[in-house]
């Protein structure tokens, strides 16, 4: 058991009221959606001039800092993430206009 239902510190709190199953398949999803971009870049890379890994290194490149906000944005409190959504959503309406 890596944290105990006891366990008060905020890494024990966290672990006990995240969806861990959802976590596992988003995952899951990303090794798939890796697993694809290796096996199927290489030749358009290579069409288009580039290295054989190039979409496969952007992808990762992408993929790292987008896990570490998900896990830091499952680590909020409801009232926290209401007030980053609306952060977001301002920043998108302004940028739209």
């Amino acid at each position: 058991m890596l944290f105990s239902r006891t366990d008060k510190s905020f890494l024990g709190q966290w672990w006990w009221t995240v969806d861990r199953a959802m976590i596992a398949a988003l995952f899951v999803l990303i090794g798939i959606g890796i697993m694809l971009v290796t096996t199927a870049s290489p030749p358009v890379a290579a069409h288009l001039g580039l290295g054989d890994f190039y979409f496969l290194k952007r992808q990762v490149i992408i993929t790292v800092p987008a896990v570490m906000m998900m896990i830091g944005v499952s680590m909020l409190g409801h009232r926290q993430i209401w007030r980053l959504a609306s952060l977001v959503f301002l920043g998108a309406v302004v940028t739209m206009i």
